[in-house]
């Protein structure tokens, strides 16, 4: 089997002191990962290995790396390259698929083609993901164009995670200025088991530390826990994470942050920031003398959250139906949310609002649409129809319309009109 994603219009220079690594974040559901395959070009004199490398989005440990084939190989126009690994992986995690190209320069380097358009709505935060410098950076409205082949080993329960793993900066909380810290963020359908941050002390402070998510709409709080005594922070930044006792399920912007009520000028805690906008969607917050401040949108939190993706019933709207004669006409329909993942949809149709008869259905993910040609109706007869939808959950309706057909009039009874 395969799962792909083949259209692409724009590239992305890869070499190894300007963007070492370029592919995509996917999820892979319990699954051997048997072939890769990336669109390259070479550029000029490039020479040097070229790895293809799946690794875990969580901790960015690679799971395989295989040499492709040196960079002086590669065509000089866009073209498919597929790699067979000798240790097909299973992998039952969230990954960066990716081309890791260190060698070449400015002048000599690679391609890697994408498509700049969200083509892959799964639901799974699947996306175009690249190293800049020495963190990851995620366009999600992009997708790499990639294809890989696999084997099914079972049914899959994927951990996913959200993070911005960049820094050059740290946040300074826990006086009596500033007590809280973190992201403002929209969480999709996710349910959050752990919450962390990359965060140190500063002097000797003591009191709980803890790790909460609240809601933007009202600031009520979604939950939180305390990680523990500020005391116990080390001294340098250092990644540290609570599990929540009561994993909540979220679908709404929220603020993630860590707290620290207790410090002072000199006893006090930090976490690490990016000072420039990496996250396009989200940016970093904070709790400046009683009320939340979004002043730094150009600015993000290094966080990480885990958390399970939560199928939701689907949502579909029916469409007036078009195209129609005397035997035939076209419903049409869209899916307004597949729920996180991909759906069946068609059409149920009939005299009246028992329908009695279904279309065959057609695999759609959110915001597509759908149409289906019915024919062998009768002339100048009321028909109703609606768009269904199905997923892991259930199956979901949008409203009842109807058409009419039209009225066949014979070719004598329009002369006749006609000479009137």
């Amino acid at each position: 089997m395969i799962e792909e994603q083949t259209e692409y219009n724009a590239s992305s220079i890869v070499y190894g002191t300007h963007r070492a690594k370029v592919g995509q974040r996917v999820a892979i559901p319990n699954r051997k990962v048997l072939k890769l395959a990336f669109v390259l070009q070479r550029i000029n004199l490039a020479v040097g290995d070229v790895f293809f490398v799946i690794a875990r989005t969580f901790d960015n440990v690679e799971l395989i790396k295989q040499k492709l084939c040196d960079a002086s190989e590669l065509a000089g126009t866009p073209e498919w390259y597929e790699l067979e690994f000798s240790s097909p992986p299973t992998i039952n995690d969230e990954v960066a698929i990716y081309v890791e190209y260190p060698g070449g320069d400015s002048s000599n380097h690679i391609l890697v083609h994408y498509q700049n358009a969200n083509v892959k709505h799964n639901g799974y935060n699947e996306h175009y993901r690249e190293v800049l410098g020495l963190c990851w950076w995620e366009e999600d409205n992009w997708d790499c164009a990639y294809k890989y082949w696999y084997e099914t080993i079972g049914a899959g329960a994927v951990v996913y995670s959200i993070e911005q793993l960049c820094q050059d900066g740290g946040l300074f909380f826990g006086d009596a200025t500033i007590t809280r810290g973190g992201q403002k963020l929209i969480i999709p359908n996710r349910k959050i088991t752990h919450l962390g941050f990359w965060i140190w002390k500063l002097g000797a402070p003591t009191g709980d530390i803890t790790f909460g998510i609240r809601r933007v709409s009202d600031d009520g709080l979604i939950c939180s826990k305390v990680w523990g005594d500020a005391s116990a922070l080390q001294g340098a930044a250092a990644y540290e994470e609570v599990e929540f006792d009561t994993p909540p399920t979220i679908n709404e912007e929220v603020r993630v942050y860590a707290e620290f009520l207790n410090g002072n000028a000199t006893d006090r805690a930090a976490l690490n920031i990016q000072k420039s906008d990496v996250k396009g969607n989200e940016h970093l917050t904070y709790y400046p003398e009683g009320a939340w401040s979004d002043f730094y949108t150009d600015r993000d939190a290094r966080y990480r959250m885990k958390n399970l993706l939560v199928i939701l019933a689907p949502t579909v709207t029916t469409n007036l139906a078009t195209a129609l004669s005397a035997i035939a006409a076209t419903p049409n329909g869209k899916l307004d949310s597949d729920g996180g993942e991909a759906c069946e949809c068609g059409f149920e149709w009939g005299l009246d609002t028992s329908y009695g008869t279904t279309t065959s259905p057609q695999s759609k993910t959110t915001g597509e649409t759908f149409s289906q040609v019915i024919g062998g109706l009768f002339p100048n007869t009321v028909y109703h129809f609606r768009a269904f939808a199905t997923n892991s959950v259930g199956t979901s309706h949008g409203t009842d319309r109807t058409f009419t057909t039209a009225l066949i009039i014979s070719r004598a009874h329009a002369l006749a009109r006609e000479e009137l």
